[in-house]
């Protein structure tokens, strides 16, 4: 059985129709667990995410107002407030540390609306698909693995079989054009750990 296009997903959450869900697990489950995952290091945990997400895609999506929704990036991107808040929770609980917080960290104060809470201060993907489109592939591949999925360092120099002293290289080359790019485009940028 085919799998739906995402107009067609879009098309049955603003119908309210059950399939939709259905329809994006489907499509997207595996790719969501995984980013969930890479958060909080539990596949239990990881799964309530996923399943919080649906049901957050079942109440936004009929109010979007925008025609075009691109689902993975919207599901993601939800998937990952979710999953983030999880972690802010369970790290207030337990004050550890791990590969998932220190992405966090890193990025955190640049793609921050202090006047907002977390789901509130990450830019819109449109905003970081911008961004990309001027760095490399590898560049891409690296941004992507570690502030997107929060793969930590060694995961993405095997992933992409290079040495993890050059993935070192990129993440920071990587952070110091992002804040650049903010400061272009006069955004707030405040004080950033680790950029001169």
């Amino acid at each position: 059985m085919r799998k739906l296009e995402d107009d067609e997903i879009i098309a049955l959450f603003k119908k309210k129709d059950p399939r939709a869900i259905e329809e994006t697990k489907k499509k997207y489950e595996k790719m969501l667990i995984k980013a969930a995952e890479n958060v909080l290091h539990c596949l239990e945990d990881a799964e309530e995410c996923v399943n919080d997400t649906y049901m957050k895609l079942w109440e936004s999506i009929p109010r979007v107002g925008a025609e075009k929704i691109a689902l993975a990036a919207y599901a993601l991107r939800i998937n990952r407030n979710i999953s983030i808040n999880r972690l802010e929770y369970e790290r207030a609980r337990k004050r550890g540390g791990d590969q998932s917080d220190l992405s966090i960290d890193e990025l955190e104060e640049v793609l921050s609306d202090p006047a907002g809470g977390f789901e509130n201060r990450v830019l819109t993907e449109s905003y970081v698909m911008n961004f990309l489109s001027t760095l490399s592939r590898l560049e891409q591949k690296v941004f992507i693995g570690r502030f997107w999925y929060f793969e930590n360092e060694e995961a993405i120099a095997e992933k992409l079989d290079i040495k993890l002293s050059r993935v070192k290289s990129t993440v920071r080359r990587c952070r110091v054009k992002f804040i650049e790019k903010l400061k272009e485009d006069n955004l707030d940028v405040r004080d950033f750990k680790g950029h001169e």
